[in-house]
């Protein structure tokens, strides 16, 4: 049973292991306040380690007893290895209402990754969880697709969930550029939706008046050689003030945005750990390509290749002598019609594992004939064989998912 108790805050240890690397101070001054009210609703969690206490979940809540001046905090105590406390804490993290979509997608990413044995599908991770697996599905397609800008955005409440999931189909740049026109506005939901339907209609158009539009603002333009004398002048006065507010609240959202932008360390590759990931992309894209076409294609990269060989250095070298002997013999062996003809073949075994009767004979008779023609047992029999097939089928797509999702990132 874990033990909970009062530990003195300066003995817990936040080991950086915590999923969560981002925290509002606004949300935890708020968090702070409700402490300060009501008390700790709910205990911390902590393992013992080194004569400290290791955090393991409820590093908000320590945040804001640190602000609050606390000096003792309270805590469960549980005695658990490194791999379970991180389990733990990413499983925690799906559940948090203070995380976004994509973070809680990372989680998820992380649990399939880290414990492949215990999950080793979506599925498995949405069936631990007691969560439907579309949201799973719609978590880890916004932790893929999702900008960091743009998920800091949604982090500082510029902007919702909702709004987010309709910038997942452009390009990173594309994202942030929409979404800082959002931000800068502001706009609501509603209008943020309104305005992105807008530039779908018309990509070219100016962003500020498809937001003007989006809000409801209706532009009224006068050429102001046409009015009086005192009005024009009036007029003058009045943008000349307005531009320089608009001016001034444009560096205030640019500067708060900017601010929102985590500073990025600058890793060193060697050349190979650069060159490597571009060879294997290269490869994916030469597949696509005819028998005859792939040979000209690899034949003319291995001729340039070698004409780089000698500025490069001997790691470099050696990959590229490597892309002679294995990987351009592949391309020029591997068909799409062998891919295909594999592919048959794992259907294929999936259907004679499962002693299912089913392809030609209802092509040449029709299931309605099918159908007719079969005994009552026998249907009953083909009726749970084909629901067994189906269910080995969404395994089976499970897993290729989940494959695909390793393999992306």
């Amino acid at each position: 049973m874990a033990e909970i108790k009062k530990i003195a805050i300066d003995r817990i240890i936040i080991t950086g292991d915590n999923p969560r690397r981002e925290f509002d101070s606004e949300r935890i001054r708020e968090l702070g306040e409700s402490i300060r009210r009501h008390g700790l609703l709910q205990p911390i969690m902590v393992r013992p380690k080194n004569g400290e206490y290791e955090l393991i979940i409820g590093e908000r809540r320590l945040r804001a007893c640190k602000l609050l001046g606390f000096k003792e905090i309270d805590a469960k105590v549980v005695t658990i290895n490194d791999s379970t406390s991180m389990e733990i804490r990413l499983i925690e993290n799906t559940q948090r209402t203070d995380l976004i979509d994509a973070e809680k997608g990372d989680a998820v990413y992380a649990l399939i990754v880290r414990f492949p044995e215990k999950y080793p599908t979506v599925n498995d991770v949405a069936n631990a969880l007691g969560k439907p697996l579309g949201t799973l599905k719609a978590w880890i397609r916004k932790s893929e697709m999702l900008s960091e800008n743009v998920r800091e955005l949604v982090g500082a409440h510029k902007l919702t969930e909702k709004s987010a999931n309709y910038l997942l189909k452009y390009n990173h740049n594309k994202q942030f550029k929409l979404a800082s026109i959002v931000a800068n506005y502001p706009l609501s939901e509603r209008q943020a939706i309104k305005f992105f339907k807008l530039y779908d209609t018309n990509p070219n158009a100016d962003l500020n008046k498809l937001a003007e539009e989006a809000k409801g603002i209706k532009r009224v333009e006068v050429e102001l050689s046409k009015l009086p004398k005192e009005a024009r002048k009036g007029v003058e006065v009045y943008l000349e003030k307005r531009q320089k507010e608009a001016i001034e609240t444009r560096k205030k959202s640019i500067k708060e945005i900017k601010a929102l932008k985590r500073p990025r360390k600058k890793v060193w590759k060697s050349a190979s750990e650069s060159i490597r990931p571009k060879v294997e992309k290269l490869t994916e894209k030469l597949r696509e390509l005819e028998p005859e076409q792939r040979e000209e294609v690899a034949e003319a990269i291995g001729r340039r290749l070698g004409s780089l060989a000698k500025s490069v250095d001997k790691e470099s070298l050696e990959l590229m002598e490597k892309w002679e002997t294995e990987i351009a013999p592949i391309i020029k062996e591997e068909t799409p019609e062998r891919y295909a003809r594999k592919l048959e073949d794992v259907i294929h075994g999936v259907w004679v594992r499962l002693w299912v009767e089913y392809p030609q004979s209802v092509k040449e008779m029709g299931r309605k004939q099918l159908v007719s023609s079969v005994s009552f047992d026998r249907l009953e029999r083909l009726k749970n064989t084909i629901r067994t097939t189906i269910r080995e089928l969404d395994e089976f797509t499970n897993v290729i998912e989940t494959e695909l999702l390793i393999r992306k990132r």
